[in-house]
């Protein structure tokens, strides 16, 4: 389901999201929204941000990590159009970008997703990624998919245990009534 909204409907996308007993809402803002990120972060069990590994990008992405950290909200942040490897090892520019990404402190998704041709090609088309049989494509956006999913699931489970944690019973506190005894000598 894909439903457009803006900061003000966003409460009532996620309650028809509720009624219709879905599992994980993803709600996508533009870069330079900036009421509309704030509101999707505040309604966020967890946050998915999309980087890519370019010096711009980064240095823009770091008033939402820290609206992110100041906020608590568990994040994972996926890096995107990164640069094809070379024979057998990274490019420099990809390595230095995310030795800068590593100093926001926040979990990186293990898959990675390059820049490939099919990936412009296939919107031009109205095609699938899939559709246009680029098998390790395919096979890249499965386990980035992956990747969330596990992501998503240990949000849950968090959050469960959060809940069961709150639930605990705790007997209350009684103050004991304080007395005094006096021995039947002192009067």
């Amino acid at each position: 389901m894909v439903a457009p909204s803006t900061a003000r409907k966003l409460r009532i996308c996620l309650q028809d999201a509720e009624l219709q007993r879905l599992e994980d809402v993803f709600i996508d803002t533009a870069a330079g929204a900036e009421e509309d990120r704030l509101e999707a972060i505040r309604l966020a069990d967890a946050c998915l941000l999309i980087l890519r590994p370019a010096y711009l990008d980064i240095i823009a992405a770091a008033p939402t990590v820290e609206l992110l950290r100041r906020l608590q909200k568990p994040t994972l942040i996926m890096i995107n159009q990164a640069p094809r490897r070379l024979a057998c090892s990274e490019r420099v520019e990809l390595i230095r970008a995310m030795d800068a990404i590593r100093l926001f402190k926040i979990p990186i998704a293990s898959e990675i997703i390059r820049t490939r041709r099919c990936y412009q090609l296939s919107p031009q088309l109205g095609l699938s990624v899939e559709e246009l049989g680029h098998e390790e494509t395919v096979q890249e956006m499965a386990r980035a998919y992956k990747a969330v999913s596990n992501f998503c699931d240990k949000v849950h489970r968090d959050r469960r245990l959060r809940e069961a944690q709150k639930r605990v019973f705790t007997p209350p506190i009684i103050p004991l009534a304080h007395t005094t005894y006096y021995p039947p000598w002192i009067d």
